[in-house]
């Protein structure tokens, strides 16, 4: 994980299907909602809070590629290695979760009511990247500081290039192809100074 995905109590309802409406994703969206509480560990995940004394059946939203599955690989990992829960009562018996234990579940806004008929002792929603963390992730994903700038320039200048950012999964896509242009631009030009060199030399 490139950085860390902030993990808000609460769901913030925004209408994605609306382009006129892109940049609500940073100016309202992104943003705590009323009565939220942040999670900055993991370990906050399972631990009592304002909105619950005992977690034990959590539910986890997100849009599609925003980090659910790779959110429950990390904490499987981190348990599997004794990192998860450390200093506190509570542990996983078994990495599936049985009833009497621990259930985690994810699902996308879109379907959340397919699971309304269940009773969950908490619901988180995992937010995105805001524009801060879009640009930290670009920094960790290229190592050349000028091809860094010039991403995150192409990005920044672009809204429809950002909000679509805020999307882990998309961060990286677009990171990557951008990345892919830059190195086929560097080499274009490589070729048409050679061949200006070359048409230079033959003219002396």
């Amino acid at each position: 994980m490139y950085v860390d995905l902030v993990i808000y109590t609460g769901r913030a309802e925004h209408a994605f299907g609306d382009l006129s409406k892109r940049h609500e994703i940073f100016d309202i969206y992104l943003k705590p909602q009323h009565g939220s509480i942040a999670i900055e560990k993991l370990d906050e995940l399972f631990l009592p809070n304002e909105d619950t004394e005992d977690p034990r059946k959590i539910l986890i939203v997100g849009r599609p590629g925003i980090g659910k599955s790779l959110l429950c690989e990390k904490m499987a990992r981190d348990w599997s290695k004794g990192d998860l829960l450390r200093d506190s009562n509570k542990s996983f018996q078994h990495l599936f979760f049985v009833p009497i234990q621990m259930l985690l579940t994810t699902c996308r806004p879109n379907v959340e009511q397919s699971v309304a008929g269940l009773k969950f002792d908490r619901k988180v929603e995992i937010m995105g990247f805001t524009p801060e963390k879009v640009q930290e992730y670009v920094k960790k994903f290229c190592a050349d500081p000028k091809t860094v700038n010039r991403i995150w320039g192409h990005i920044s200048n672009n809204l429809e290039l950002l909000s679509l950012c805020y999307i882990p999964v998309n961060s990286f896509i677009v990171c990557s192809l951008l990345e892919e242009l830059i190195k086929l631009h560097e080499k274009e030009r490589q070729v048409l100074y050679q061949q200006l060199q070359q048409k230079s030399m033959k003219e002396l």
